[in-house]
């Protein structure tokens, strides 16, 4: 004697994959963009499928190792997607990094910002990764010459052809 039966096999995924950075940790931006613009998007990708590989993105809330030209601070803040010493936000689903405020590259240079990549799954897995924001001034530009006298003299004949040398000025300039 035999006999078949018909019989469905479900196999739960188990939250075995923590989310991994698969985007770049170092990036380059002009002091000239504009509050509200996207800075950049982090991504990280987790193997596991529904809410197991579903990432969320934030901001460490001890977030604050600084690298700049002129200023180092160390600070906490209790948001978990933005801070007020960060000119940047982080939307917890794209992981899009926008501007907030403006940037200044000769008040700070660069921002090292710690972000957790988190997943859904129970318990929830997480990943860190530190993104460097290096700032550049668009306008390189900023400060006038200065001449190395402040006045001048020069005598020159009248009947001297044009493109005759008459004298020398020199300045300087911090950009």
């Amino acid at each position: 004697m035999t006999s078949s039966a018909n019989i469905d096999i479900n196999v739960a995924d188990v939250n075995d994959n923590a989310p991994v950075f698969v985007s770049p940790r170092k990036i380059l931006v002009h002091d000239d963009f504009f509050v509200g613009s996207l800075v950049t998007m982090v991504r990280a990708v987790d193997l596991d499928f529904r809410e197991n590989g579903t990432v969320e993105y934030y901001f460490a809330e001890d977030n604050f190792v600084a690298t700049s030209s002129s200023t180092s601070s160390s600070t906490s803040s209790s948001s978990s997607s933005s801070f007020s010493l960060l000119p940047f936000s982080i939307h917890p689903q794209t992981g899009a990094i926008n501007l907030t405020s403006e940037l200044n590259a000769l008040r700070r240079s660069s921002y090292m910002i710690e972000i957790i990549a988190t997943d859904l799954g129970k318990p929830k897995l997480a990943k860190r990764t530190n993104l460097t924001i290096d700032v550049r001034s668009f306008n390189w530009n900023l400060n006038p010459p200065i001449f190395k006298e402040r006045y001048a003299n020069f005598s020159v004949r009248e009947n001297k052809p044009p493109g005759t040398f008459v004298g020398k000025v020199s300045a300087t300039d911090d950009d």
